[in-house]
Parts: structure tokens; sequence; C-alpha cells
């Protein structure tokens, strides 16, 4: 990493910065990075003291000229480093430690110059527990900016007032990218940032992870967060997953959520599968796109479908097609819902393939409107109902026992016009064309042209 404090270009060799190499190493032919801007380059060539070299270490005055970088892309204060070393960020949360020689208290929201490496940007002081810090104290606070920086935490940095132009203090960077604090949440992060000066790594990894919140947070983004990188990052997160103190709920980007956060999600779920049971008993679950929207929006998918493995894991619940339902959901039809489905049952079987239309089996049922619709869709999640087509519907009884009678016709006959359908039928073409169709899409019959064939797989055929 290194601060930019000079940028000029050279005949034959174009784009030179100049810095001091604060941490890190860099060779002739790796990528870089120019921050906060993000703009990818190469490193053409290295020199220390006007000598070049292969490779620059920490502590080094250096120059190092850009491969195909133009002039005006960058500026003194900006950093070079490494792909995902750093991020761009508009506030920091930083310990400010205001010198007793200060002319005047720090008020909340005044504006200050900040300055680390070699930038200077324009801040806006936001106090987290108080109104004003005083000469010769010190406090946790958001500095905000107009423009972006790029720094990691444990940066040093000093404040100057804005006019007149004085040192007046200065202090640590806690965290790089924070939310934006506001209302009683900043004297709660008052209280939680001391664990970014004074933790070990290992508590300020866990920190980061606990305030992602149900967002998580990648490999990558805590390593830049907590400014611990590469074998050490790996040393400490490690043992953290294996003992369950960070899940890792996505192998393949390498996603980690705070445990405490899991469980909150998980009893999420629960209690809305358990209020959805309540209001719709004779359902068979819950659908799984109407349970997903019970949780907050920063939830991803592949967060959602490792809860929903986890709770199916543990027994807390079980998975059928595209319904949820807790493992101890039973449906357990009453006595005036037995009425209810038997009346329906009759109706239809009795119908057999020119059954009623619901709406006209409906007025002569017992029970209301939501009673009845509730007893219908547990008939049909139960396959005593099949439904062909909208409000039209026949007993699962009688499909199966024409879907015998059908396959053998064609297995003699090899196809069948819509004429043979209605005859094998008796049924009118109201009936005759939705139950072809069905059969289409059961990948029984297969059209073709204005017959229907046997499908392969329901002829038995290898």
């Amino acid at each position: 990493r290194l601060p930019v404090d000079r940028v000029f270009s050279m005949k034959g060799f174009g784009t030179v910065v100049t810095g001091t190499s604060t941490s890190g190493r860099l060779r002739v032919g790796d990528t870089a990075v120019i921050y906060p801007s993000i703009i990818k380059t190469k490193v053409r060539g290295l020199q220390v003291h006007n000598h070049d070299v292969e490779e620059i270490l920490p502590g080094q005055r250096t120059a190092i000229n850009l491969q195909s970088l133009e002039r005006g892309l960058i500026q003194r204060g900006d950093v070079v480093s490494t792909p995902d070393a750093m991020l761009a960020s508009y506030m920091v949360d930083v310990h400010l430690e205001l010198l007793s020689s200060a002319p005047r208290p720090v008020k909340n929201r005044a504006k200050v110059r900040f300055h680390t490496g070699t930038a200077e940007h324009l801040a806006t002081v936001v106090l987290l527990d108080r109104d004003e810090l005083k000469p010769g104290d010190h406090a946790f606070v958001q500095l905000r900016f107009d423009t972006p920086l790029a720094v990691l935490r444990g940066d040093r940095y000093v404040v100057r007032s804005y006019s007149p132009i004085r040192t007046i203090g200065g202090g640590t960077v806690l965290h790089p990218q924070p939310a934006r604090h506001k209302g009683r949440a900043k004297a709660q992060m008052a209280q939680a940032l001391p664990v970014l000066l004074h933790g070990q790594e290992a508590d300020i990894i866990l920190w980061h992870v606990e305030r992602a919140g149900e967002a998580g947070v990648s490999e990558q983004e805590l390593q830049i967060r907590a400014n611990v990188f590469g074998k050490p990052f790996e040393r400490i997160l490690q043992p953290f997953v294996s003992q369950r103190k960070i899940i890792l709920y996505d192998k393949e980007n390498r996603r980690l959520l705070h445990p405490t956060v899991f469980e909150a999600l998980q009893q999420t779920l629960l209690t809305a599968l358990h209020d959805y049971h309540g209001r719709f008993a004779l359902k068979a679950g819950m659908p799984k796109e109407e349970l997903a929207a019970q949780l907050p929006q920063q939830v991803d998918n592949k967060l959602y479908n490792f809860i929903l493995q986890h709770l199916s894991q543990v027994g807390t619940i079980a998975q059928e097609r595209e319904w949820i339902r807790l493992a101890t959901h039973r449906i357990d039809l009453g006595k005036d819902q037995q009425a209810i489905r038997q009346k329906i049952e009759k109706a239809f079987q009795e119908g057999g393939l020119q059954p009623p239309f619901f709406r006209e089996v409906a007025p002569s049922l017992p029970g209301t409107a939501a009673q009845q619709q509730e007893v219908l869709q547990w008939m049909l999640s139960q396959s005593i109902l099949v439904k062909v087509k909208e409000d039209l519907y026949f007993h699962a009884s009688v499909l199966a026992e024409l879907q015998t009678r059908l396959i053998a016709f064609l297995k003699a006959q090899g196809e069948i016009s819509t004429a043979q359908f209605k005859d094998l039928t008796q049924a009118s073409r109201k009936y005759t064309i939705p139950l072809l169709e069905y059969f289409d899409t059961q990948k029984v019959t297969i059209r073709v042209g204005d017959t229907r064939r046997l499908r392969d797989s329901k002829a038995g055929v290898q």
C-alpha cells in the first residue's frame, strides 16, 4: 500500500507515481489498483532511491511506473495497492482525540480537514454520544465526506480546523466503511466501537460478522473491514467456522453470518409457519416464495435455502415440492369440514366424466364459502380430486379408470381422434377437450395433427 504524494509523466515511460510504501509487497508485472477510484493497472517498473528493483517492501521510498494509465486519472492522496485490498467510502468510524490546546470545542456536524497518508478531505464530524467534544477529551465519532477516500482500520489521521487552518486533534480509523449512524443507533454504536480500538483481531472479526446482520459478509469484505489478510485471517476464521461461532452459509461465494442472526432468522420462519398453519389449517403447507417474503430484504436466496436445509435436517420442518410446513403439522378435518368433504366427493364421484362445475356444487354445501374452498384445496392436495381446468374438477378414481382405458385403446389402435375419444368417454365436448389436453400435460399422450398418440414413457417402450 503506497499513498501517492507525486504524480508526473515521463516521455517513453508514461505515468509515474511516488510515495512511501506503508505495508505489503508489490512486484514488477503485478496488477495494481488505484483507490478510491478503483482503477486497475499494471506495474511496469519500480525504483527505490533511483535504482531499478523487482519488488518493493514496507518503508521504502518508491517510484512506480504504471502501465497504460493517464496522468489525469490519479492524484496526490490516492493509494496504490493490490486488488481487493481496500474499499472506497464516504464515511469512516474513528476514535478522535481533541488536543487540550484546541481553541474551542468541536460541535456536532462541525466541518474539519481530515489528513491521512497524503490525502486531505473535508469532513463533517458526527458525534455519536454527545453534542460537543471539549478540548483534551476523546470520543467515538463518524466522519462523513463529500468525496470518497480509502483507508483501513488502524490508520492514523490528523484533523485540522476548517478555518483558520490549525491542528486540533487526531486519532485512529476504526471502521473503513460503516453504515450511516442516526437516531438511537448513534449512542449504541458509541458503546460498541471500543472493541475495534482495543480488541484483539479475533474479537474484531467476530464484531464485523455480527454487525453485518442479515445481509452477511463475504470473506473478502471482512478482511478489508478488519484489516486482517491472508493466512492470519484464515487462522482466526477456520476455528470460528468449525465451532459454529461463525456460519459459512455460501461456500461458493464465501459468505458468512453470525449465529445469533442465524437463530433469529430461523425463528422468524418458524413463527411464520406456525401462524400460517393456524390460519390455514387444511393447507398442506406455506408456499416457499410466500415464506421467503417474511424475511428481511437483505436475506439472499442462498441464505434462505441454507436455513431451510438446516431446519429440514434437524427435523423441524418438512418440504414437499414448493410447500413448506412444520414437521408437527397434521391436517385433521373437523366435523363440519368432514360434512363438506363428503358432499363434494359424492358429487364428483356421481358426476363421473361429466361432473358439475364447482360453482354449481357450492350452493348445496354446508358452511361458508371460505370453508368450502379450504376443503376443496385440501382434497386437491390429497389427490382426491384433480383440477383439469379452471373450476373443472374430476374425482381421481374416475380419471385413473379413464387413463387405463385410453392407454389400452392407444396400444391397440395406435392413435385416437377427438370423435373416438368422445365415444370412449361418452361425454360432451366441453369435457372431452379439457380431458385430452389434461392427458397431454400429464405426458400420457402427445398431439400429432388432429389425433393423439401414446407417449413412449407411458407405453412402456424403452
